[in-house]
């Protein structure tokens, strides 16, 4: 229990439900601003406006705002993947006065042959590393009523896996299908990873168990780390979390025809459509690595997948009957040796720094100060 202060602490809780109130509904006002204000001559409507088809991060009160917002800015920023599309799922602008950061700073974005990455967080407030006893479809309002449960559940496994421990980076991930031939593709966010700096083994890749799948090889300055995304010990699937699918919220009672497996994230997106999903890596044993910027500072890029739905279908079809057979096993090919260069998303160190500068100046954060203070937004 003494590894979750954050979340045990009944007074530090409520005041972190409250701030999250007030940012809530920031975040439902922004939303609903940005919906209806043209991006080109910021008029505002009463209704939402229609978005640009291809990234959805633009909207235009007419034709004739789009066609010359086009032509001045849009068709360079747009093929570029300069901004992911407009979600309230993946926030990278400040959303008020309430609030001095934005909730999904952009740490790493980049795109191939017209599809696009772009990664954030999505941890704790306190920046701290979570821990396998942390539901990842957890919100601050069910967190205190799921722990206890799932500590029980996960106390068995303690010793071997450091299940109670918090040594899990949590990374929130969009990626878009912007191609210009309009063919579809599937994302496989469970393939996701990251890779370390070239160099000395580091505290990232300390965690040593039979669920550990960490690729390792040698390039110019040292060996490198690819590790996957964390395999929960009591589950044995990839810890992940579906968020939100073309716009829509995720449900998973009522998951869209779009998610081919959900708990290996095998995502099917048209042309524009886009996904926003969670993933978690170990980062470590739970004692050198205690926050996110003591994970992300020593991971390089992170590598994402995805391919031709007209080349996964034909793959799927000649496994059907194995597929059905072994429900729990990933509808996917597997990942072998290092990320391919071409799906390597660099991480930006010096964003990374800015945003957790309170952090590593002070040593320990201070969570309403970074979420809830008045303040003018700062520029990252």
């Amino acid at each position: 229990m003494e590894y979750f202060p954050f979340v045990t602490t009944a007074g530090r809780m409520s005041k972190f439900k409250k701030a999250m109130r007030i940012i809530d509904a920031n975040e439902v006002r922004y939303e609903h601003v940005t919906q209806r204000r043209c991006s080109f001559c910021a008029a505002t409507s009463e209704d939402p406006l229609r978005q640009c088809s291809v990234c959805k991060s633009v909207r235009y009160c007419d034709e004739k705002c789009q066609l010359e917002d086009y032509g001045v800015r849009h068709k360079r920023e747009c093929g570029r993947f300069v901004t992911p599309p407009l979600t309230r799922a993946f926030l990278t602008q400040s959303t008020g006065n309430d609030t001095i950061y934005p909730k999904h700073p952009v740490f790493a974005k980049g795109y191939h042959d017209g599809v696009g990455c772009w990664v954030s967080h999505e941890g704790r407030p306190d920046f701290g590393l979570q821990a396998f006893a942390t539901n990842t479809w957890a919100t601050p309002e069910t967190w205190r009523k799921t722990y206890s449960s799932r500590v029980t559940s996960y106390t068995p496994l303690a010793e071997k896996y450091n299940a109670l421990r918090p040594n899990l980076l949590t990374l929130a991930v969009v990626v878009q299908n912007r191609r210009k031939d309009k063919k579809p593709i599937v994302v496989f966010a469970g393939r996701t990873r990251v890779v370390t700096k070239p160099g000395a083994d580091h505290a990232v890749t300390q965690a040593k168990s039979d669920l550990e799948d960490i690729t390792s090889y040698e390039e110019e300055g040292g060996s490198v780390a690819a590790l996957r995304v964390a395999e929960d010990p009591l589950y044995r699937c990839p810890r992940l979390a579906i968020k939100n699918v073309a716009g829509v919220e995720f449900q998973a009672d009522h998951p869209p025809l779009s998610v081919v497996n959900e708990p290996h994230g095998i995502v099917f997106l048209a042309p524009g459509e886009y996904v926003v999903y969670n993933v978690q890596f170990r980062v470590g044993d739970g004692n050198k690595c205690s926050t996110d910027v003591d994970a992300l500072i020593h991971l390089r890029a992170l590598s994402f997948v995805w391919q031709l739905a007209e080349d996964y279908v034909p793959w799927v079809q000649e496994r059907a009957e194995h597929i059905r057979l072994n429900p729990r096993e990933c509808p996917a090919p597997k990942d072998v040796g290092p990320p391919p260069p071409e799906t390597l998303i660099p991480f930006d160190l010096p964003i990374v720094f800015a945003y957790y500068l309170d952090a590593i100046k002070e040593g320990e954060p201070s969570t309403w100060r970074a979420t809830t203070a008045r303040n003018t937004p700062r520029p990252l």
